[in-house]
């Protein structure tokens, strides 16, 4: 049978999705070239920034039920953005992310305290990490994953 687009779209289920993004110095690397006439080439946070927009955007056609909050990625994991389905308010708390320092550590257990499923959401949490010489720690072991949340 055929369905409408509009139908279609109402299958999604809807999701809370976290996305943590790493602060440290190596996403101030310039490693893109733009192929216009700006001359000024974008860091690595710049890209994700960008890509991340894009995907929240799209994301939102599919179900406006979709919420997003936003953590950055030091030590450990801070949370700069909770949960909220206005695209306006985490693009805003996006755009405040900077990458300030090298830190020589990281805490990977720090992402498991995050999770707090609740409702029918299924929860996804998108781990975007730049450091290319430090190896996430475990202080402790990553708890046994749930069916309803998905780690990328």
């Amino acid at each position: 049978a055929f369905m409408s687009h509009s139908s279609r779209l109402q299958e999604f289920q809807a999701e809370r999705i976290l996305f943590l993004i790493d602060i440290d110095a190596e996403a101030n690397l310039r490693d893109f070239v733009r192929m216009s006439g700006n001359t000024e080439q974008p860091t690595r946070l710049d890209m994700v920034k960008q890509a991340l927009c894009n995907f929240v955007c799209a994301k939102k056609l599919f179900s406006s039920q979709h919420e997003f909050a936003l953590g950055t990625l030091s030590d450990r994991v801070e949370m700069r953005q909770g949960y909220s389905s206005d695209i306006s308010t985490f693009l805003s708390a996006l755009n405040e992310v900077k990458a300030i320092e090298s830190f020589p550590s990281f805490d990977f257990s720090s992402v498991f305290k995050t999770r707090r499923a609740q409702g029918s959401y299924v929860y996804r949490t998108i781990f975007i990490y730049f450091r290319s010489t430090v190896d996430p720690t475990y202080s402790t072991p990553p708890a046994v994953q749930k069916p309803n949340w998905y780690f990328d």
